[in-house]
């Protein structure tokens, strides 16, 4: 897998904004982005999306692009709220009810200012063409998540959570 680097990375407030969409939000744009595209995302690739979205969205503006932790499960980086949600599509893609009724694309961009939503959109280009099982892989190389699992057995689900300190260092970095 290529990695991914942003350039003009600047300088990080140690003071973290609050959170501007929820972990829901992002999933939603992502796939309504992929239906555009005529791609498809199953729950083990929109996870992997969702926290490389929030790394980078800490990373570049100091802030949270929402408030629920992301723990570090043996699979990758993992937000619970969202896994319950999209848990019943079970390993399949996950179908456009996700979406809401009635949802259009430009509705499944309001959560986001503009700045913030072109980091998301560079986020969906670097890694929609990857599958849920290479992000997985890619995840498994990730500082941050490599120190939230530190102790535990690689199958062990924990209750870890990634650390945006450790989001902070491992991103601003890159």
């Amino acid at each position: 897998m290529q990695s991914t680097e942003w350039k003009g990375t600047q300088d990080v407030d140690t003071t973290i904004a609050p959170a501007v969409a929820t972990p829901e939000d992002v999933a939603r744009y992502f796939l309504g982005r992929a239906f555009e595209d005529g791609d498809l995302i199953t729950n083990l690739k929109m996870q992997k999306l969702v926290y490389l979205a929030y790394a980078w969205v800490l990373a570049r503006t100091g802030g949270r692009l929402f408030a629920e932790p992301i723990e570090a499960r043996p699979n990758g980086p993992n937000v619970a709220s969202l896994d319950d949600d999209l848990s019943r599509y079970g390993r399949g893609p996950i179908e456009e009810d996700f979406l809401g009724e009635g949802a259009t694309f430009a509705m499944l961009q309001n959560p986001f200012p503009r700045d913030v939503l072109h980091i998301i959109d560079g986020v969906y280009e670097a890694y929609i063409g990857e599958s849920g099982l290479g992000l997985t892989l890619y995840m498994h190389g990730d500082l941050p998540w490599q120190n939230a699992r530190q102790g535990l057995d690689d199958s062990e689900r924990g209750n870890a959570t990634i650390r945006d300190e450790d989001i902070l260092v491992a991103y601003t970095s890159r």
